[in-house]
């Protein structure tokens, strides 16, 4: 019953050895211990045990959180941090809780004291307020976490977008307790947005460890391994959290902090030609192809090396020129994390026609590869070297010959390769002497033709047209040298003098006609006789074919010879196995009626394809042209004998004058073939 405890508020409490007594043990009701964070609302329960109770009477527990620091009453916002419990006591013995809810967000690294009283009926009548008793005390720890987060391979802040990197954060610990099991949790956010990073699994990317740290510093390392290729441009940020029994008590989670950063920098390039500025480029002994390389996310105030290579589009590989990599390089300081670096290539291009090179680039900070840009497909990383190839023809016969008249039309059929879709390119001509090598010039000027066009896939053909007059150029052969213009910029060039395709050829015909029997250019004027026409020509192109037409004219009248009622022609067809050469035409018909005669034959060379004349050869007074008919003796009548001996005498004259003929006739066919 209590009946030796003084009673009254103003009686001090003086304890008996039969008065109520109390004891507290205070933890964090998060941690569980008499640890706890300095969190805006925490929850510190003390467990009172209580002794000597009168079962079944009325008690009332008051208790108060004091500053150990200082001795006094913790003060939260200028108030006392206070908390009661009334209870009826169910034994002589048992425990009661005292829940105090307040702010710590003062309180890092203050340590608080929990003093509590028992009252009954508003009598104090058991107190326990121990300032050293650790039981009652409940420590604020301010535990901090430091990152550094490196690339395990560069040990650098920025590392290269790849399949698969690991990066290595360093987490330094603070304000622990030791000998108390802490885990520390860490994942890698976006930087820009915070939200976590997932793995090709579509799982965030967290790592934990848990360990017991023997001090109230510690350090541990932890690696995360990750696919990042489509991180390129981005930054990510380690961050980390503290936690005891589960509970978070620290954390790291800074998006701005550059120790936590790890940057992916991305470079971009666009290659220009440095004359054309455009993605052409002429294939000549010198060439400069500018690459403009745009980065992003490099570091402020960092120093980079840029080095880009030239790789062969078509082999994959690097371009080599005399044995060796065009290449080139440039330091850098990034003024922003955003910018543009120029790399200049001067080199040989001159073997370069029809193909396309591709600009390589990579970032160096520190010998560390920051940054590629490797795309053999990519467009703006591409320099075509267009390539013309051209094929003439006369637009007559469409072929490689034409009729030297005076107007002749050559049509000229450009092929072209690695133009850029859309964009405007001129084509300009010449026609060059192929004997002399120089500009085929007619009526004194040069003949051009030129045509702008739009191209509309990155090859095909373009034709111009070359209108003149070739009336002087029998057995001469034009070739066709064109120009590829960009923006008044020659970017292709096909000249060259010996090139078939490029050539027109005016063929000349001459003709020499003889009597098919003996040779010669006399045919006696009786029966069926055979004029052969040896017709030598030049310019032909080598592989078509052609017609050889021929008519006999009567040089008196110079009309085509008539023979019942019809003109003497022939013709042949033949293939020209070489651009010069000769073929025969055989003109067969009754001379009977022709008596002395000369026979003129003229002759036209046709394209047989086209059915286009190509040449002729009508001179009515050409003596090679010419065939004598002679109308034969006269036949001898039966008589006396003076009648007879007078036809043998006469045929014995004759006979030594066709030997003395026959004669000089030899000397002179052999005269002419020496000649």
């Amino acid at each position: 019953d209590a009946k030796d405890v003084p009673k009254g508020p103003d009686v001090p409490y003086v304890p008996t050895p039969s008065s109520p007594a109390i004891r507290t043990t205070a933890i964090d009701s998060e941690t569980n211990d008499h640890i706890s964070t300095a969190d805006q609302s925490v929850t510190i329960v003390d467990t009172v045990s209580c002794w000597n109770l009168t079962v079944g009477r009325e008690y009332v527990l008051k208790g108060v959180l004091m500053d150990k620091a200082t001795g006094q009453t913790l003060m939260i916002n200028g108030k006392q941090v206070t908390s009661e419990t009334e209870f009826v006591a169910a034994g002589h013995e048992g425990t009661v809780e005292v829940e105090f809810k307040f702010d710590a967000r003062e309180l890092k690294g203050k340590e608080v004291v929990v003093f509590e009283a028992l009252y009954e009926d508003e009598f104090k009548i058991a107190i326990h307020e121990d300032i050293d008793d650790e039981g009652q005390t409940v420590e604020f720890k301010d535990p901090k976490l430091e990152t550094v987060a490196l690339g395990k391979d560069t040990g650098i802040h920025e590392m290269l977008a790849a399949d698969k990197v690991t990066v290595t954060d360093t987490v330094k610990m603070t304000g622990l307790i030791p000998g108390e099991k802490v885990t520390v949790t860490g994942s890698i956010v976006d930087k820009e947005t915070g939200e976590p990073i997932k793995n090709v699994f579509g799982n965030a990317i967290n790592e934990k460890k848990t360990f017991t740290p023997d001090a109230e510093e510690a350090k541990v390392k932890m690696d995360f391994s990750f696919d990042t290729k489509e991180l390129e441009g981005k930054s990510v940020v380690v961050q980390q959290t503290l936690s005891w029994n589960d509970i978070e008590v620290s954390s790291h989670k800074e998006l701005d902090n550059a120790d936590q950063t790890i940057v992916f920098p991305e470079i971009r390039t666009t290659a220009i030609d440095s004359e054309t500025g455009i993605h052409n480029s002429f294939a000549d002994s010198e060439v400069t192809i500018t690459d403009t390389v745009s980065y992003k996310n490099l570091i402020k105030g960092h120093t980079y090396m840029m080095i880009g290579t030239l790789m062969d589009k078509e082999t994959g590989k690097a371009l080599k020129v005399n044995g060796k990599a065009v290449t080139a390089e440039k330091e850098f300081t990034a003024e922003e994390t955003s910018g543009t670096v120029e790399l200049q290539f001067t080199f040989d291009g001159s073997a370069l026609k029809g193909k396309e090179v591709v600009v390589f680039e990579d970032c160096f900070y520190e010998d560390k590869l920051v940054a590629i840009h490797a795309d053999i497909e990519d467009k703006g990383q591409t320099i075509w070297f267009p390539e013309i190839e051209t094929s003439a023809a006369d637009s007559e016969t469409g072929a490689n010959n034409s009729n030297p008249d005076e107007m002749v039309t050559i049509v000229d059929t450009v092929s072209y390769e690695n133009l850029i879709k859309g964009e405007t390119y001129k084509v300009s001509g010449k026609l060059m002497d192929q004997e002399t090598g120089q500009p085929l010039v007619v009526d004194g000027a040069e003949v051009t033709a030129e045509k702008e066009f739009v191209a509309e896939t990155s090859d095909g053909t373009v034709s111009l047209e070359f209108r003149f007059n070739a009336s002087a150029l029998k057995g001469k052969a034009v070739v066709v040298f064109e120009d590829l213009y960009y923006q008044d910029k020659v970017i292709a060039v096909h000249a060259d003098i010996t090139d078939e395709d490029q050539t027109v050829w005016f063929p000349e015909i001459g003709t020499t006609a003889v009597d098919k029997k003996d040779g010669d250019k006399e045919v006696i004027s009786e029966g069926k006789v055979t004029i052969i026409d040896r017709i030598a020509y030049e310019g032909l192109e080598v592989g078509q074919k052609f017609t050889v037409k021929g008519t006999l004219y009567d040089k008196e009248t110079g009309k085509p010879l008539m023979v019942d009622g019809k003109p003497v022609t022939a013709e042949t067809t033949f293939v020209a196995k070489e651009a010069k050469g000769t073929v025969e035409v055989e003109f067969k018909f009754d001379a009977s009626s022709l008596g002395d005669k000369e026979l003129v034959v003229f002759e036209k060379l046709f394209h047989a394809e086209s059915k286009v004349e190509i040449a002729k050869h009508e001179d009515i007074d050409d003596q090679g042209q010419t065939v004598k008919t002679v109308a034969p003796p006269p036949t001898p009548q039966t008589g006396d004998d003076s009648t007879i001996g007078f036809f043998i005498a006469l045929a014995t004259m004759a006979a030594a004058a066709a030997l003395y003929t026959g004669f000089w006739r030899r000397k002179k066919k052999n005269d002419d073939s020496e000649e």
